[in-house]
């Protein structure tokens, strides 16, 4: 999987097994942006820090 956190800059990343498939965090990206506070400008993509919760709570 390839993340692009700035314009020039990507990183690569592992996948886990806890991982959920873009479509399916698709369903529930609204809500969790709905609670979001509108500060500055998100730097990380909000999949990897779900799926990083995740995997936190399953291992």
């Amino acid at each position: 999987m390839i993340v692009f956190i700035k314009p020039l800059e990507v990183v690569m990343t592992r996948s886990y097994p806890s991982d959920i498939s873009r479509k399916q965090f698709s369903k529930i990206h609204l809500i969790l942006e709905s609670t979001r506070k509108k500060t500055r400008p998100r730097r990380v993509d909000l999949y990897d820090i779900f799926c990083g919760i995740l995997y936190m709570n399953l291992s």
